[in-house]
């Protein structure tokens, strides 16, 4: 097992040469408010430096740098990956923000849209809603709008278009990606010189399985081009409750044997029991109690569609 070194003052002033003083901070206050929650047995600490990098070629440095020094790196945009645990680990390293790299890319004609890891759901929403109306971005489905799209793609995440498309993964087209010794490189027909990431398996083996999930351990990803389709105007909400479990997943079964998917706009959005709107608000604030749901026409199990389509 690598034994990791403390970050020095030597690192943190090649950090500070990489990317700006501005934009590396060795703060105690500013480290303590990047801390997340452990999760899944990883205890989380607080980072040694925070670094902000601009673009791929910083983050090659960064990295280049920290394998000099055998200095952890945890990579990290909207941070809310496994609800919002993204732990730094002993001895806390370096803690790279990925949120200046907030660039987007939209190409019509080859229908990709290539994001930085800092494009948020929320502004790829509004930026489709204004300027590319005919789209729908690909974003998380149910995501707040701090979720970053890139993040919700890596993580193989669901988004309106999963029905028939599948997770967000499939929708990648190439990636971008900086290797731990700080190599970079591209997926698909992104890697031809001179090429667009409009097809995904490009020649030879295809490596982008290895960082998808990978939590940046594999690479830092620094750009993914995902697909887009044609967005459909028109929805509504169907909803229906039951008694168990079997009441909800049968129909949803059902849907499922039909095909119906974004062809059909049909998306499954989420179903669960009464105590998941609890998860909603601090339990001080809601009643803890299923009588209480009940009075108010809550069913105990549920499920809600949301139903898409090109026209009425």
């Amino acid at each position: 097992m690598t034994e990791y070194n403390r970050v020095t003052d030597a690192v943190v002033k090649k950090l500070k040469a990489i990317c700006g003083e501005k934009y590396v901070t060795t703060s105690e206050p500013l480290r303590h408010s990047y801390m997340a929650r452990g999760i899944m047995g990883l205890e989380a600490v607080v980072p040694e430096v925070i670094v902000r990098p601009e673009n791929a070629e910083q983050v090659s440095k960064i990295l280049i740098v920290a394998n000099e020094n055998l200095s952890p790196v945890t990579p990290a945009a909207g941070g809310l990956s496994g609800g919002f645990a993204l732990p730094a680990i002993e001895p806390g390293g370096i803690y790279m923000d990925m949120t200046r790299m907030n660039r987007m890319e939209v190409d019509t004609e080859n229908r990709v849209m290539v994001v930085e890891p800092g494009v948020k759901s929320g502004d790829a929403w509004r930026i489709f809603k204004t300027k590319y109306p005919e789209w729908a971005p690909p974003i998380p489905d149910g995501a707040p709008p701090a979720a970053t799209v890139l993040g919700d793609a890596i993580e193989r995440g669901f988004s309106l278009v999963t029905g028939v498309y599948g997770p967000q993964a499939d929708m990648i087209m190439g990636l971008e990606v900086v290797l731990p010794t700080g190599e970079i490189f591209r997926t698909g027909s992104w890697a031809l010189e001179g090429a667009k990431p409009y097809y995904r398996w490009g020649l030879g083996p295809n490596p982008d399985g290895l960082f998808l999930g990978s939590q940046g351990s594999m690479g830092i990803i620094t750009k993914a081009a995902i697909k887009m389709v044609p967005h459909p105007h028109y929805k509504t909400v169907v909803a229906y409750g039951g008694q168990n479990w079997d009441d909800i997943v049968k129909p949803t079964w059902d849907v499922s044997k039909h095909e119906m998917g974004i062809a059909d706009r049909c998306v499954m959005v989420q179903g669960g029991n009464w105590p998941l709107v609890m998860t909603r608000w601090p339990k001080t604030n809601v009643p803890t109690d299923y009588e209480f749901y009940k009075k108010i026409g809550i069913s105990e199990y549920w499920m809600n569609y949301e139903v898409w389509a090109w026209s009425k």
